[in-house]
């Protein structure tokens, strides 16, 4: 370890001793103004936006929470219109049985309180079994008859049972909390179940959308007649529901009911919870769309979180790259939606859409965009921070060599770190020392021959001009003796400098101290007259 430890410091010792190229230093100064450069469109970038990718990794937040969404609801809605079409199939299958083994028809029901009694309890345990082994609110049959042909409304009056559960808590259960909605108050006896506090024990028809349509419709696929119904107010509730509904057939196959299952706004709420992301609360809506509107009057809306989304209107879309703008004409809303298969009653096309608030977004983009720029500029400070620094640790060296060789220091005494300049510098002293001519060294020959091909290809003003700096004139000397202005003495020092290679003033200087040190000004003397 010792050993390892010993061979790192002669190699520091080395490196110190030796130094540094001007090459090397140049590379390091350029690398690093490059960079600054390079974080200044950065800066500018970042303000523009152009680093930020939000809009792309919205679009696949939202499309993995609108795909996840598409799969649980079409799932969802699949299994309870086959149970739908089952109870349907059943409550058919126990009407026909049960009217024929009385020798009654359906006519017969009408007016007949013991045969409706009796066969609600026989229906009875096809819509408890239904209710408890569904993922649903409620489950209903009614049929197209009604105890009191004379009552007022009686137009509109059908029997039935409506089951619904009465404690959400329950979900998904068999142990659900019965409440008797709709029935005939003997059925909840013998059944012992609570009878709801808004219970009749009809129905009214008009709770159920396009009823008189479904009751004359002619029926080939059962599957085919199941429909939604759009959100709406359960009547004598403050309630609201989504409803399945499907037709109950005779023994001849016309449609003499309709069995349906209920899915209540906050059984909807509790099934689809609010999905919490970096970009806000996504939340789920089923609605029917005509167009490119949705209509929210009769939509379902899962939990909503942080959005605030009013209930009723509609909501114009506007499809954009990666997701859809969604606007009331007061608040806009960003999204995704697509169709379900499931049929509405009033033949309007149903769809899952996936939301979360523009605004909340937009603050998260402005966020992730603050700190690009904070980064960018922190690196553009940093950046013109190290050039600052290499740029005087480079020129220090040069004037602290100047000053040795003009005072002829022994050579021993100091040390640049520039290679270069340290071989020269000791190349100068010792042509002093021993008066007469040496060779340059190699590294050394080769410099001088560069910079002389160089100066060689300076246009003649600038030429003029490295030769009122070589006799000593400052940049205001030059201007007045060349008859031109400061600022064009200025232009021509900088395409000098970019020819010759070198940083400033103070570099191309030295190179001309030691051209004539070196006894070699002449190499890059100018003689033309002005």
């Amino acid at each position: 370890m010792s050993h390892i430890i010993d061979e790192i410091k002669q190699f520091s010792t080395y490196t110190k001793d030796y130094g540094t190229t001007i090459r090397r230093k140049l590379i390091a100064y350029w690398i690093v103004m490059i960079l600054a450069v390079f974080s200044a469109i950065m800066v500018i970038l970042s303000i523009a936006g152009v680093f930020s990718h939000s809009d792309k990794r919205l679009n696949e937040a939202l499309d993995l929470q609108q795909q996840n969404t598409m799969d649980s609801l079409e799932d969802h809605m699949g299994q309870l219109s086959a149970r739908c079409v089952d109870l349907s199939e059943r409550i058919s299958a126990e009407l026909s049985s049960s009217l024929f083994l009385k020798g009654k028809t359906l006519e017969m029901l009408n007016d007949d309180q013991d045969l409706i009694v009796d066969l609600e309890e026989r229906m009875y345990p096809l819509i408890d079994t239904t209710l408890r082994y569904s993922e649903c609110s409620g489950v209903f049959f009614m049929l197209d008859a009604t105890c009191d042909t004379k009552a007022e409304n009686a137009r509109y009056s059908r029997m039935g049972i409506y089951l619904r559960n009465a404690d959400l808590r329950e979900l998904n259960t068999v142990n659900k909390h019965m409440a008797y909605f709709r029935g005939d108050s003997e059925v909840a006896g013998k059944e012992e179940i609570a009878i709801h506090e808004q219970w009749t024990q009809e129905f009214d028809t008009a709770m159920i959308p396009e009823y008189d349509r479904m009751m004359e419709e002619s029926v080939s696929d059962l599957e085919d007649c199941c429909r939604w119904a759009g959100r709406l107010k359960l009547k004598g509730t403050e309630e609201e529901v989504m409803l399945l509904c499907a037709p109950i057939l005779d023994a001849s196959g016309q449609v003499c009911g309709i069995c349906g299952i209920e899915i209540s706004e906050l059984y909807f709420r509790l099934a689809n919870p609010v999905y919490d992301s970096s970009y806000g609360s996504m939340l789920t809506i089923v609605a029917p769309m005509e167009g490119n509107t949705l209509n929210l009057e009769h939509a379902v809306f899962g939990s909503c979180g942080d959005i605030f989304l009013r209930r009723e209107g509609a909501l114009t879309v506007k499809k954009e790259k990666y997701y859809n703008i969604y606007s009331s004409g007061e608040e806009e809303y960003i999204g995704l939606h697509g169709p379900l298969s499931g049929k509405s009653l009033n033949g309007k096309n149903m769809v899952a859409v996936t939301l979360l608030s523009e605004n909340y977004f937009n603050k998260v983009v402005s966020g992730e965009r603050r700190l690009w720029i904070i980064g960018s500029v922190l690196f553009f400070f940093i950046m013109l921070f190290i050039a600052w620094f290499l740029t005087t640790h480079f020129v220090a060296p040069i004037y602290k060599v100047l000053a040795n060789i003009r005072e002829d220091r022994p050579i021993d005494e100091y040390h640049s770190g520039i290679t270069e300049l340290d071989d020269l510098a000791e190349y100068i002293q010792n042509k002093a020392k021993e008066n007469e001519q040496r060779e340059l060294p190699p590294n050394i020959e080769v410099l001088f021959q560069e910079f002389s091909e160089k100066v060689a290809k300076l246009t003649p003003m600038e030429r003029t001009v490295l030769q009122f700096y070589i006799d000593g004139y400052t940049i205001e000397e030059v201007a007045a003796r060349a008859f031109i202005s400061v600022n064009t003495v200025k232009k021509h020092n900088t395409n000098i400098n970019r020819k010759l290679e070198v940083s400033n003033r103070e570099e191309l200087m030295l190179y001309i101290d030691l051209f004539r040190r070196s006894g070699r000004i002449g190499e890059i003397t100018y003689h033309s007259e002005l």
